[in-house]
């Protein structure tokens, strides 16, 4: 009897948690839906990205990178234009599940740190070490779901600080190309600031 009893009630937990994450998965689906077209969603910016509501493929990352729990990140098959050039894509979303606001976070080429989307990562807790390389390795995901031949490199831990590069693994040559420095501070053991240099543009970015 008490058996039973156990594998019932393992049986309603697991079934209480699939019916959440299919609401938030629906929800999320539905949201993304509603902001623009009934046959497709388009975002522009320097380039085109089409979402094909009948085609495109919807996976939710379970990566658990932003303190606040109520923020989720999709990856969204996508078909992106930028003048002759048609990609297929990942792109990256997240969706509060408490707002519904969906933030669309393009490559860091296009549009560098995104305030809407990386702001989420700020005020993060880095206790030590250890959670600091943590952060650094889903961070390192977390831009790969755009693209996967992001790597990070040469990381460099200091007390109050982290630097390390952000590098493309060119599959053509077969070789890794610099594509900018990344600076995480953490003073008082939280995330307060993101810095993006970017070496061949000259160009710089700060998220704080």
């Amino acid at each position: 009897m008490k058996n039973t009893i156990i594998t019932a009630l393992l049986i309603l937990l697991g079934v209480l948690s699939f019916t959440a994450n299919g609401q938030n998965y629906l929800e999320f689906k539905t949201e993304l839906i509603k902001k623009h077209s009934p046959s497709y969603v388009l975002y522009t910016g320097e380039g085109t990205c089409v979402f094909q509501k009948l085609h495109s493929k919807i996976e939710k990352i379970e990566l658990d990178i932003f303190p606040d729990k109520d923020i989720e990140l999709y990856s969204v098959n996508m078909t992106c234009y930028l003048g002759y050039h048609v990609d297929e894509v990942n792109g990256l979303f997240s969706f509060d599940t408490f707002t519904k606001e969906i933030v669309f976070a393009n490559e860091l080429w296009y549009e560098g740190l995104l305030q809407e989307f990386y702001c989420n990562l700020l005020y993060s807790e880095l206790q030590n070490e250890n959670a600091i390389k943590k952060f650094v390795a889903d961070f390192e995901k977390l831009l790969r779901v755009n693209n996967p031949n992001v790597r990070f490199e040469n990381i460099y831990y200091e007390e109050y600080s982290t630097t390390f590069y952000q590098t493309n693994l060119n599959k053509g040559k077969q070789i890794r190309e610099l594509e900018r420095i990344i600076v995480l501070r953490h003073p008082n053991k939280r995330l307060l600031k993101i810095g993006l240099v970017d070496p061949d543009c000259e160009s710089s970015y700060i998220l704080e």
